[in-house]
C-alpha cells in the first residue's frame, strides 16, 4: 500500500444523486466523462480534469443511464421520462428521442455507432437503428423484471443484459432469442465489458463476478465487505475498483483477488465507478450528488495532480491560470476539495478554506479552478483575498497565518501562533494582516516588516471566531466563542466597546460600503451600524446559522446553517423570499459576489455551490434564453471541433 494519501478530485454541479457514468476513448481532444443524475441533467466533462464541458438539456425526469461513443461525438441517455435520447456531444443538440413505455435504465452504442440498445422497466431490450430512427426496433423479451443494463457483445452480434430478476442473459440478434442465461443469488447491479472486450464484469450482492465474453464461463470472483452497486476492470486487467453501500471505494488486485486499498470521500452510497480509457484514474458517482476522480497510481503527476517538489506543485498549479499582474487590474461545476468547506471570501475570485488543508482559488463568476495554495499542515479555517486578488491569506490548524502571492501561488509570509488560527483579514491598503486564534488573541502583522513585533489585542475569554479591520483601519472588530462582539482601538490597543449575545457569534461581515456589520448567532442575523454598533435590525431564521451575507446594494440577505439549506431574505422588510436545497450537509459559509449577481456557499459535504441572486438571468455559466440556445451556448464553451 502506498504511503501517499489518495487525494480525490470532487466534481460538483449535479443537484441529486449521480447514478451512472461513462468514459469515451482517448481522442485528439483527450477523453471525456459523462454522468447520469436524478436531477435530469446529464453532464459532459473533460475526463482527466473533470472540467465541465456542457449539460444535455431536454429530459423531464431522472436520468438513469448514459454513454459516449468512442470518439465522444455522440452521447446517449435514458431517463424516467420514458425516453432514450441521442445527442451531438460536440454541440449538445438533440438528434433522436426514442420513446418507451416505462423508465429507460440503460443505453449503449454498438462498436460502429450505428445502433443504440436500451433496457427499460417494461422488461424489454430494444435496438434502434440510428440511420433509420423511425424503423421498428429490434426487441428482446424474456426478462421478468426491469432491465438494469444491456450492452452489445461478440462483434455486436449479441446483446448481454442483466435485470432485477437475478439473471444475466445473452441474446442472439439474428434470431432475437435468448441463447444463454446465468442466475445469481441477488439482483445484478452493474455490467461492464473490458476494454479488449474479453471479460465481462458483473456485480451482485457483495460479489464481483468475472466471465469470459465468448463463453460466459466464470473466470473468478471477488467477495467484498459490503453490498456493491458497481465495479470496473482496469484496461490492462491489473486492478479492479468497486463501490457500494458503505460510501467507500475498494481497489483489488485482479490476478490475486487481494484488496490493495480502500478510499473514503463520498458522503453517500457509491452508485457508479469506472476506469478511464488510459487507466490512469477512475471516477465514482454517489448519492451525495458528486462525482470524484481518483488516481490509479497514487502520487503520480497526472491531470490536476501535481506530485513533484512542494515548490513546483504550487508553481505548476498556478501557471495553469494564465493570469498576469498589471497596474490596472483592480469561481459552478468542478470541486476539488475532499473535506469540509469552512470559510471563503469573494473578490474578483473565490477562495474557500477547507478542512483538507488546501485553500483553492477559483474564478468567481464560473467557479473554474485557478490553483491551490499548498503548504499548510492542517485544516484551513480562514481565508481572504485583497481587493485586486493579487494577495491571499489563510489561517490554519498548523498554528500559522500565511500570506500568498495569488498570481503565482508562492508563499510570501508565514506568521506562527501558539494555537489554531481561525481568522485572517487584510486592511484596506493591504499593508497589515489581522489574525484571530484559539489562543484568545488578536494580532496585527506588518506585511512590509514581517519580523516586527505584532500588535496584540487581548481580552476575549475564548477562541476568536473572526477579526476584521473597520473604521478606516483604525479599529478592529472581533467576535469569539465567549458570546461577545468587541471593538478595539489600534492606537491604544484597548477594548472600547462590547456587545454580548445569547449564544456564540458564528460569522462577522462588513458590508461593501463598510456601513453595516452583519453577525450571526443562534438562529438570528443581527445588523449593526459600523460607526456606532447601534442595532439596525434583526432577522430570525428557522434554523441555527453558521453564516450570513448582505447584498452589496443591501437588497437581500442570504444565510445558511444546520438544516443544509440556504435562505434569502428581503433586507428592508426582513421577510423570507426563498430557500434553496442542494447541499448534503450543514452550510458553513455563504458570501455574495462583489457585483451581487450570485452568492456562494460552502458545506460539510465538501462542496461549494454558486447560486443566482436573480434566478433566470443569463450570467456566468447560467444561459437562460431559449432551450435550444441554452445547450448550444453551453457546449460552444468546449471549443471542440468535429473532424473526420
Amino acid at each position: 500500500m502506498s504511503n501517499i494519501r489518495q487525494i480525490s478530485i470532487t466534481l460538483s454541479g449535479h443537484t441529486r444523486p449521480v447514478v451512472n457514468l461513462d468514459f469515451s476513448d482517448v481522442t485528439d481532444c483527450g477523453y471525456f466523462l459523462i454522468s447520469a443524475c436524478k436531477d435530469g441533467n446529464p453532464m459532459l466533462r473533460q475526463g482527466d480534469t473533470g472540467d465541465w464541458v456542457g449539460t444535455f438539456e431536454g429530459h423531464k425526469g431522472a436520468v438513469w443511464g448514459v454513454t459516449l461513443n468512442g470518439q465522444a461525438t455522440l452521447a446517449a441517455s435514458g431517463a424516467a421520462d420514458f425516453s432514450g435520447k441521442v445527442w451531438n456531444a460536440i454541440t449538445g443538440e438533440l438528434i433522436h428521442s426514442f420513446m418507451h413505455k416505462h423508465i429507460v435504465k440503460s443505453v449503449a452504442f454498438d462498436s460502429n455507432c450505428e445502433h443504440l440498445v436500451t433496457g427499460s422497466n417494461e422488461k424489454l431490450i430494444q435496438v434502434f437503428n440510428l440511420a433509420n430512427p423511425t424503423a421498428e426496433s429490434e426487441k428482446f423479451a424474456g426478462h421478468t423484471a426491469g432491465i438494469k443494463k444491456a450492452i452489445f457483445c461478440r462483434n455486436d452480434k449479441c446483446i448481454l443484459s442483466c435485470a432485477d430478476d437475478k439473471s444475466l442473459r445473452l441474446w442472439d440478434r439474428l434470431s432475437g432469442k435468448e441463447v444463454q442465461r446465468i442466475d445469481f443469488a441477488s439482483n445484478p447491479q452493474s455490467l461492464e465489458l473490458s476494454s479488449d472486450r474479453s471479460i465481462v464484469t458483473l456485480t451482485s450482492g457483495n460479489t464481483i463476478t468475472f466471465l469470459e465474453n465468448e463463453t460466459l464461463n466464470k473466470v473468478k470472483e471477488i467477495v467484498t465487505p459490503s453490498p456493491l452497486a458497481s465495479a470496473s476492470l482496469h484496461p490492462d486487467k491489473h486492478f479492479v475498483v468497486c463501490g457500494g453501500d458503505d460510501f467507500k471505494l475498494y481497489k483489488y488486485d485482479y490476478v490475486t483477488g487481494n484488496e490493495i486499498d480502500s478510499f473514503k470521500g463520498h458522503f453517500g452510497p457509491v452508485h457508479a465507478v469506472k476506469f478511464s480509457p488510459d487507466g490512469e484514474l477512475f471516477a465514482s458517482g454517489s448519492e451525495d450528488g458528486t462525482l470524484r476522480l481518483w488516481q490509479t497510481t497514487v502520487g503520480k503527476t497526472y491531470g490536476l495532480w501535481k506530485c513533484t517538489e512542494p515548490t513546483e506543485i504550487v508553481a505548476s498549479v498556478f501557471n495553469s491560470a494564465n493570469r498576469e499582474v498589471s497596474a490596472s487590474d483592480d469561481h459552478v461545476q468542478a470541486n476539488l476539495h475532499n473535506n469540509v468547506i469552512i470559510n471563503f471570501v469573494f473578490i474578483q475570485c473565490l477562495l474557500p478554506s477547507v478542512a483538507d488543508g488546501n485553500p483553492m482559488l477559483r474564478q468567481g463568476d464560473t467557479g473554474d479552478w485557478v490553483g491551490t495554495f499548498e503548504g499548510h499542515k492542517g485544516a484551513v479555517w480562514g481565508v481572504t483575498l485583497n481587493g485586486q486578488a493579487t494577495l491571499a491569506a489563510s489561517g490554519a490548524a498548523d498554528f500559522s497565518g500565511k500570506v500568498w502571492n495569488a498570481i503565482t501561488g508562492e508563499l510570501i509570509h508565514s506568521f506562527m501562533h501558539k494555537h489554531i488560527v481561525k481568522s485572517v483579514a487584510f486592511d484596506s491598503n493591504c499593508e497589515h494582516l489581522v489574525t484571530g486564534s484559539n489562543e484568545k488573541l488578536i494580532q496585527v502583522f506588518n506585511l512590509a516588516n514581517p519580523t516586527a513585533e505584532s500588535e496584540k489585542f487581548a481580552g476575549h475569554t475564548a477562541g476568536i471566531k473572526k477579526a476584521i479591520f473597520c473604521r478606516n483601519d483604525k479599529c478592529i472588530l472581533s467576535c469569539a466563542d465567549d458570546k461577545s462582539l468587541r471593538l478595539w482601538d489600534r492606537l491604544s490597543g484597548k477594548e472600547v466597546q462590547r456587545i454580548d449575545f445569547a449564544s456564540n457569534p458564528q460569522s462577522l461581515e462588513l458590508s461593501c460600503d463598510r456601513s453595516i456589520v452583519t453577525l450571526t448567532s443562534g438562529n438570528t442575523i443581527t445588523f449593526l451600524e459600523n460607526e456606532t454598533l447601534n442595532k439596525v435590525k434583526e432577522i430570525v431564521t428557522p434554523s441555527p446559522l453558521a453564516s450570513a451575507s448582505l447584498h452589496p446594494d443591501k437588497h437581500f440577505v442570504v444565510c445558511g446553517g444546520d438544516d443544509f439549506k440556504l435562505y434569502k431574505y428581503d433586507y428592508v422588510t426582513g421577510n423570507e423570499i426563498d430557500s434553496f436545497k442542494g447541499h448534503f450537509g450543514p452550510v458553513h459559509a455563504v458570501k455574495f459576489s462583489p457585483d451581487g449577481e450570485l452568492f456562494a456557499s460552502g458545506s460539510e459535504d465538501g462542496t461549494l455551490r454558486l447560486w443566482q441572486t436573480t434566478v433566470g438571468k443569463t450570467y456566468g455559466l447560467w444561459k437562460c434564453t431559449e432551450p435550444t440556445e441554452i445547450v448550444a451556448s453551453v457546449f460552444n464553451s468546449a471549443n471542440r471541433e468535429v473532424s473526420a
